[in-house]
Parts: structure tokens; sequence; C-alpha cells
């Protein structure tokens, strides 16, 4: 009979690695295959569907959150601003004056009164007040007529006798209503006179309480 050469130890050992080399490789291969078969998931169905062309969604807004005030150690006031604290405009304040009604009793009374206000000299339409008057100058008488009664007078009127010799009259003027006054300012001319004259005033009305009071008479005095 023929011997059967004896295997080498190392022949044995190279020819596993080369079988598990080959193992390897076809196992490699068809990793690769499945990979190249399979679609990963990056190119998933769903992936592709959400890539394509849609008409936009209409968006929702977000809610606004209001932001909270910070904590302030002060109460705040309406005169100003939170961002810089300047004064809010205010409106302009206009202050009526108070004006007074007299307001008439039919069951009252009326009681008309005249009085001298003023007596002096008349410079560009005004009075001036002085006990003795230039004789060169015009001279000025002024009268007040009010009713201090609590109804309103009938209509009245005034007779004046000036220190001149000359009489003047205020014709027929409306009633008074209680505590109203009408002021008469009368100018002259003092004609050279030199020397203290007589001058007077009445007021006429009718259905007074009292006409003690409706006559007035004094003195004035001019140089010359």
């Amino acid at each position: 009979m023929n011997a059967q050469p004896e295997s080498n130890p190392g022949t044995k050992a190279l020819a596993a690695i080369g079988i598990l080399a080959i193992v390897f490789f076809f196992v490699a291969l068809a990793v690769y295959l499945i990979q190249q078969i399979i679609p990963t998931a990056s190119d998933s169905p769903a992936t592709v569907i959400e890539s394509q062309d849609r008409p936009e969604r209409p968006t929702r807004p977000e809610p606004e959150v209001a932001e909270e005030e910070e904590d302030f150690p002060f109460p705040r006031t309406p005169e100003y601003e939170e961002e810089d604290d300047e004064p809010l405009a205010q409106p302009p304040v206009t202050q009526q004056p108070y004006v007074y009604v007299p307001q008439s009793n039919p069951n009252g009374y009326a009681d008309l009164q005249i009085n001298v206000q003023s007596i002096g000299f008349i410079s560009g339409g005004t009075i001036f007040q002085s006990p003795v008057i230039d004789s060169n100058l015009q001279g000025g008488l002024q009268l007040a007529v009010r009713n201090i009664g609590t109804r309103t007078s009938d209509t009245w009127d005034v007779d004046i006798e000036l220190p001149n010799g000359e009489r003047y009259e205020i014709d027929t003027q409306a009633g008074l209503r209680p505590n109203e006054v009408s002021v008469i300012t009368i100018g002259f001319d003092s004609n050279g006179r030199d020397g203290t004259y007589d001058y007077s005033a009445r007021v006429n009305s009718r259905n007074e309480i009292n006409t003690n009071n409706n006559y007035v008479r004094n003195t004035m005095t001019f140089i010359d």
C-alpha cells in the first residue's frame, strides 16, 4: 500500500484563514447589495412625500402674551408717562368771572338813590377828581343812580343844575333791578368862573317806597 502524506499544520491554518476571508467577503457583498436595494430612512416614502410641493397652509398667528409689568416701588400717577416721566399735556383751564344777576321780587319794593361819585375836570374823555378846578378847563361831574330796593324800579330820569348855571336833563331810562347802578358823567364849560358854586341833581321815578334819597346838592370850587 502507498503511504498518505501527512498534512502540515501550517497548511491547515492558511486554508482556514482563506475560508474565513471568503466568507467575510461574501457577507460584506451581501450587506452592500441590501443597502443598495433597500432605501435608507432619509429616502423613505414619508420623507419624499413631505418634500413634494404642497399648497401653503395658512399660518395661525401666535397669541400675544401680555408682558408682565415690572415691579415698581411707588404707585404711578396718571400725570406722567412710564417711558420718560414727562408731564402729560393738560387742557387749559379758564376761570369764568362770577357775574351777579340781580333778582327782582315782584312783591318787594323799589328805592332809587342818587349819589355824587366824583367832581373835577375832564381831559381826553376821562374825569380827574380834584377839589379845586381850573376855570380854563372843562369841569366834570359824575353821579350814580342805584336801586337799593328789592324790586325792579319803574323808568326814571334825572334833572341836573350845573355849577356854571346851566340845566341838564337825562332822558327816560329803563328801570333798574335790585342793586343795579347807572353811572352818569357830565362835562361842562367853567365859563371863567372864580369861586364856589352850587350844583344839584334829582332822580325822578314812580312807585318808590322812599324819595328822601332822590336828591343831592353840593358845591364846586373854581379858580381863574
